[in-house]
This record gives C-alpha cells, sequence and structure tokens, in this order.
C-alpha cells in the first residue's frame, strides 16, 4: 500500500482504496447485556485529529459511549495483511482485541 494504492505484484496491476483509506468513519450498534454501549472511530490509515486522543494512531477504537474516559486501540495498521482475488480484495489486521 502506498498512498492508499494496492499494486499486485503478480500483474503489475494497481487500484486506489483512497476514497476509503483515508477517511474516517464510525460505527454504532455494539450493545452488550450490562447495558454498556460501544461506539468506534475506524480510519484505515490510522486515526488523526481525534477529540480522543487515546485513539490517536489507531485504525480502529473503541469508545464507550457516555464515558470520556474509557477508549482503546483494538487495530492498528501495521500489521495489515491485503489478499487480491479475481472477484475482489480482503483485508486483515491483528488487534490487540484479535482479528479485525
Amino acid at each position: 500500500m502506498v498512498n492508499g494504492t494496492i499494486t499486485n505484484p503478480a500483474n503489475g496491476q494497481s487500484f486506489s482504496l483512497g476514497d476509503i483509506y483515508f477517511k474516517r468513519f464510525s460505527a454504532s450498534g455494539d450493545m452488550r447485556t450490562n447495558g454498556d454501549k460501544y461506539v468506534y472511530e475506524i480510519q484505515l490509515s490510522s486515526i488523526t485529529g481525534s477529540s480522543n486522543p487515546a485513539c490517536s494512531g489507531a485504525s480502529i477504537c473503541q469508545r464507550k459511549a457516555n464515558d470520556q474516559h474509557f477508549s482503546r486501540k483494538v487495530g492498528t495498521s501495521d500489521q495489515t495483511r491485503y489478499y487480491i482475488q479475481a472477484c475482489g480484495a480482503d483485508l486483515t489486521g491483528r488487534g490487540s482485541a484479535g482479528y479485525v
């Protein structure tokens, strides 16, 4: 990956993930049986400019809703692997909570 572009070493073809690689996303809906709710900040290129300093540098950061003090990095881009197949691409990585 260079500047959001992946090049297939087998045939030299490349495609850009820039539209999603550098964009920050938010996800919610993680509600636990004990009543805890979590929200996630996701930026594949690594989170920058977050309002929560604990999320800086993560690709995925988990925050407990309504709790400014609980947040943790659950995925980083330093171990990301891209797999290119004829029908598309897959992305895997290993975060502190396992595979993300």
